[in-house]
Parts: structure tokens; sequence; C-alpha cells
């Protein structure tokens, strides 16, 4: 007798199939689209009802700044490398642990204060730690301490992506300038005979001199040596000291790389002439002087290499547990991702509606120009005759840090033969204010400025000044330089405290410069620039260009730099 109980049936009913999972990289793909949102994504749309204003403005302007600036042209190479890096990173070191709940939010929360007040303050920096702290938040709460640190150096890496403060730039931009200028003067003088004063190098025999301008000073090699010493230490696995080390001698690596180029453009301008200068040939020493730099800096790692070796890892034991792999993904990673992510929506509906409250005041805070500069009239009673330089604007408009949102270079002649030069740049954002001629003709090319003609002279009406200089520029010959701006002025009141502080601390006022430059060695030449050019001249732009109740002035309070 068979007593064995008879087993159970299965029909097609009863059978069971294994619960799906969610894919682990579903997770941390939507957190990273969320954390882009918040850097990216901006509401004016609602108000422009246009789909392209769904992209940031701030986002909109790091990526031409990219384009533009030769100092930040790194930044479209420095995203595909942080991925690279994250990816490195993900595949090597510590496993995934338990979350870090107390951290991850801790940072979650500086992430997102940091990106109100970017909104507010309109600070690129404020934009680099909201990415940093809630891209961390999100990974110390998915795979803790130690597994989050991981990832720290492509995290900040992504710092080149943002510029830095302008004061910083400028200041480095300076000491460079006068390093290089100062350098290239000795090493020159191996060679040839040359003078330099300022920053204007004048070689025995040559009709004319070259100038160590600021976008020949090295700050972008400087920023670019920076950031490859920052990768190769990185990437070295060395100690601490090493990388210190290599960060410090990326600077006078690239001191010595733009002094060689500046050297060779000198000697290249005496035994050649200039004319290959205006063109792409300008770049050509740079072709040697480049690599040059690059092979010292490797130089100076391998020797740095030999004074802070690789500790090997210690042995592991036959008997010790091989470690667990680093890519070995616990079961429900992908939903450790979902609270850290919620949060970031909520910091993003929390920035679209800051963004939505000050952009209701943005939109009509003020007031847009009249016109634009190329309805200027042509001419001004009673002898002054001009034209557009159409080159010169273009070339000017080349190397301007910034968007201009009108630019125009004049000339305007008298009937005595007398040129007037006159350059105009409109910005909406105020950025034309960072130009001055202290700051162009004295710090930057370092032409000595004669401060007994310093002088306000009368434009169109008594209360209304321009700014006289006086420069030296080379052969005993000066230029007189007349400099003022006009800044709009907002047309509605401030809804909210926030909003006012927005306006007061954030927002730039539109913004007109005005230059004009003449020869300063004739006395009737320059009165009659002051008596008839420069009063005309503002009373066209009032007319045809100005808004009601513009400001005019002549101060120095805005500039970036000013070092007196």
């Amino acid at each position: 007798m068979n007593t064995a109980a008879p087993s159970p049936s299965v029909t097609a009913g009863d059978a069971r199939t294994p619960a799906r999972t969610v894919p682990h990289w579903v997770g941390p793909a939507v957190f990273a689209l969320a954390v882009l949102a918040v850097i990216a994504l901006d509401v004016r749309a609602v108000y422009t009802l246009d789909v392209r204003d769904l992209i940031s403005p701030k986002f909109v302007q790091l990526v031409q700044r990219w384009w533009i600036d030769p100092n930040y042209n790194h930044g479209f190479l420095v995203l595909p490398l942080a991925v690279y890096l994250g990816v490195r990173a993900f595949r090597q070191g510590s496993p995934v642990g338990s979350p870090h709940r107390r951290l991850g939010w801790m940072a979650v929360v500086i992430g997102g204060v940091a990106h109100l007040a970017s909104l507010v303050f309109l600070r690129p920096y404020l934009d680099f730690l909201a990415l940093f702290f809630l891209a961390r938040g999100g990974l110390l709460l998915a795979g803790g301490h130690d597994w989050a640190a991981k990832f720290n150096f492509p995290l900040g890496f992504m710092l080149f992506l943002f510029p830095l403060p302008p004061r910083w730039v400028s200041y480095a931009a300076l000491w460079l300038q006068d390093v290089a200028a100062r350098v290239s003067e000795t090493v020159l003088n191996l060679f040839v005979t040359c003078t330099r004063t300022g920053h204007t190098i004048r070689i025995a025999g040559m009709d004319g001199s070259l100038v160590v301008a600021e976008e020949c000073s090295g700050t972008r090699q400087m920023i670019a040596f920076v950031a490859l010493a920052a990768l190769i230490g990185h990437l070295s696995g060395r100690s601490l000291g090493y990388k210190l080390c290599l960060l410090l001698a990326a600077v006078p690596v690239a001191v010595v790389a733009n002094v060689l180029r500046v050297v060779l453009m000198n000697l290249g301008a005496y035994y050649f002439g200039t004319q290959w200068m205006g063109g792409w040939m300008h770049d050509i020493p740079a072709l040697f002087s480049l690599p040059v730099g690059l092979m010292l800096f490797l130089a100076i790692d391998r020797t740095l290499g030999r004074l802070f070796p690789v500790k090997p890892p210690p042995a592991a034991t036959p008997d010790q547990p091989p470690p667990p792999s680093p890519t070995e993904l616990p079961a429900g990673f992908a939903a450790r991702w979902w609270k850290p992510t919620a949060a970031v929506v909520l910091v993003l509906a929390a920035g679209l509606g800051l963004s939505a409250h000050l952009a209701a005041a943005e939109a009509n805070t003020f007031p847009h120009a009249n016109g634009r500069f190329d309805q200027l009239p042509p001419s001004f009673e009673p002898n002054w005759t001009g034209q557009e330089l159409a080159d010169v604007r273009e070339q000017t408009r080349g190397k301007l840090p910034f968007q201009a949102d009108d630019l125009a270079y004049l000339v305007y002649q008298s009937a005595d033969g007398v040129p007037a030069f006159v350059y105009l740049v409109h910005s909406r954002t105020g950025e034309d204010r960072q130009h001055h001629p202290e700051i162009c003709m004295r710090d930057a090319s370092g032409a000595p400025e004669d401060y007994r003609a310093r002088f306000q002279v009368p434009l169109s009406a008594p209360d209304r000044k321009a700014q006289r200089f006086r420069f030296m520029v080379g052969g005993g010959r000066h230029t007189m330089v007349y400099y003022w701006n006009y800044t709009f002025t907002p047309s509605t009141e401030p809804a909210s405290p926030v909003q006012a502080y927005h306006q007061r601390v954030g927002l730039s006022a539109p913004s007109i410069t005005v230059q004009v430059t003449t020869a300063g060695d004739d006395p009737r030449a320059v009165l009659a620039v002051e008596q008839t050019l420069l009063p005309q001249l503002d009373a066209a732009l009032r007319r045809v260009v100005l808004p009601e109740n513009t400001a005019v002035g002549c101060d120095r309070t805005p500039i970036v730099l000013d070092r007196r």
C-alpha cells in the first residue's frame, strides 16, 4: 500500500513567473536627467510662448561663453571627460554600500539652496555648487559614503565648465601680462636691442611696436595647464603631495610657454615684418610654444613621479576572500534613487516657481533701446563726415568676451583731416561696462597716462559729461580718449522684496559704452572734437537710440578691475 501523498498537479493557471525587476541603470539615469533639468530648464516660455525659451538663459550664456571666449573653449571637452571619469570611477574603487542618509540629505539641501541663490544672484559658481551637491547627495543616498567618494573628482572636474569670477581672471591676466612683457624683454635683448614701456615692446630698427595684450597674457594656457595637471594627477593615483606639486607647476609652465610665444612673435615681426600677424598666421608661434610647454610639463610630471612613487597595494593572503566587485550592484539599487530624484524634482519645481516670479519682473524692468547704431547720422555739423569701419567692427566683436547686442566702430573726419574713431557697444546685461580706458589703455596696453590732461568735458548739456584721458602711445605721440556710458533705469517698480533684491544685486542694467579716440598733440583738433563732435554725438544717441530717463555718466565704479 502506497501511503505517499500524491504530488499536486500543476496547471497553467498555477504557474508562477518570476517578478520583473527594474534595470539598475534606470534610477541613476532618471536622477541625472533631473539634475540636468535643474541647471538647464527655465519657464520663460510661459511668457514668450516660445518653446526655445524652455532652455535657461544662464545655460545658453554658458555654452556661448565656451564658444566665444578663448579662455573657456575647453568647456566642450570637460563634460565628456567628466563622464569618462565617472564611468572609470564606477568600475574601480569601493563597492556599493548602505545609504548614508544624513549626509545625503544635507548635500541635497545645500544643492537646492545654491540653486535658488543662483537664480537671485546670477552667479555661475552657484550653479556649479548646485550641480555638485545635488549629484553628491544622490550618490550618498544610493551607495553610501565610500562609494560616493569615488565620484568626487569627476564632479569637481566640472568646475572647469563654469567661468571664474571676472575679477579673478582680470587680476591673473594683468599679472601674466606683466610677467610676459618683462621676461620677453630680457630674452629679446639677448638677440636684438629692444625697450619696453609697460606692456609695449619696441625693437630697435622697427617702425612700430608690439603690445602684449590681454589675449596674449597666457590666461588660457594657464587655465588649460591647470586642468591638465588636475586630470593627470587624478589618473596617476599618486599621493596628495604629488598632485599639489603638479598643480603648482602648471602656472610657471604656462608662463614659459606664453613668454616663448611672445618672443617668437617679436622676432618674427623683426625679421619678416608685421603683415603676417593680421590673419591666421598670428597663431603659428603657438604651434611651437604649446608643444614645448607640454613637453616641459611632462618632464616635470616624470620628475615628480620619482619623488612621489606609487605605493604598491598590500599583498592578499591566501585565505583572504576576494573583495566584492565594484560593478556588482545590490538588488533594489534602482529603487534607491527614487527619493533623491523626487527631492531634486522638488528643487526644480521651487526653482521654476522662483524663476517665474523673477521673470515676471525682469520682462518689464528695463526698457529696450529705441534704435540701433547704424541709424545714427552719417555726418555732423559743421564739417564732420563719418563712415562705418565694418572690418574693424567684426574684429572687435570677435575679441569681446560677451555677446554684444549692438556694436559699431565708426570714423568721423573733419574738413581739416582730423580723424576721430568712435566705438559704441550695447549690452542688455551691462557687460559692456567691463571696459574702461584706464584698464584697456593704461593697464592692459601699458600706455602711460598724462594725468594733467584729465578733465570732464560737457556733452549736449552741462550736466552730461565725458571723461577725457591722454595717453602716451610711443614715439613721443599722444592719444586723447573720451569715455562715457549710458545706463538704462528701471521702468517698473518690483512687486515683491525678492524681486527688489534680485534687481539690486543680481541684475545688471542694460547699458551703452561710448569711447572716442583722436590724436592728442594738436590743440585745435582736440578743441574741435570736444566742442562739435562729442555734443552732437550725444544728442544723436539721445534722439535715435536711448530710451527715456537714461542716466549718463563717466564713472569707473562698475569696472571689474582697477589697480590704481
